[in-house]
């Protein structure tokens, strides 16, 4: 089992909105596995040889029978999550997941913004960024990109990647050094969503 994983894609919150409050995180279905250790990448889709229409077709043996599930199976989508993140491991010898949490507290003590991201496979995933709507742009959202990256160096990172909207700020990592390697446009309607990521110089 793998109960100590996330998976935001079940929770309301499932495109990672970088705007959500960061005490937020923790909450949805914690013994789902997180996203990072499934996604394919975008250039591997552009080099299959075949769209899925035009695929050569096998032979299913007779007793598999392919349907739809009913909506909200959520045993049976943590099945899968889990048998692949087995094959991964089996793979690349190497299940190791390390939390990274880093907030910004005023003088209560309370959290007015911070970032919480995922170290594995020798790279920090960046699962939110979160500064309160008073204290944007006056470069909080700076200081804990900042300090995020200090954080990777020190745990031996090659890099850092993330995925934001147009509607939120993605100039606030465009101007400390990321670079956008992939787009979906028109998600949502009006607007885009980036992947980005930077290279570390680890220690």
């Amino acid at each position: 089992m793998i109960d100590h994983l996330r998976l935001p894609v079940f929770r309301p919150q499932s495109d990672l909105e970088h705007d959500l409050a960061i005490d937020a995180q923790p909450g949805g279905q914690p013994d789902a596995p997180i996203h990072g250790f499934y996604l394919a990448g975008a250039n591997a889709a552009r080099r299959l040889p075949y769209t899925l229409g035009s695929m050569p077709r096998r032979n299913v043996p007779p007793d598999v029978h392919i349907a739809t599930e009913p909506s909200g199976s959520t045993e049976v989508s943590r099945f899968l999550f889990n048998e692949l993140f087995q094959s991964n491991v089996e793979r690349t010898n190497d299940g190791r997941i390390e939390s990274l949490c880093v907030t910004a507290r005023n003088a209560a003590n309370d959290v007015v913004g911070g970032v919480y991201g995922e170290v594995y496979w020798g790279w920090l995933n960046i699962l939110v960024l979160w500064v309160a709507p008073a204290l944007r742009r006056h470069g909080v959202g700076t200081q804990l990109l900042a300090h995020v990256e200090t954080e990777a160096v020190a745990k031996s990172c090659r890099g850092i990647y993330l995925d934001t909207f147009t509607f939120q700020n993605p100039q606030l990592y465009l101007r400390a050094g990321y670079e956008v390697f992939g787009t979906l446009d028109q998600f949502p309607n009006g607007h885009s969503r980036h992947f980005l990521r930077k290279q570390l110089h680890a220690a």
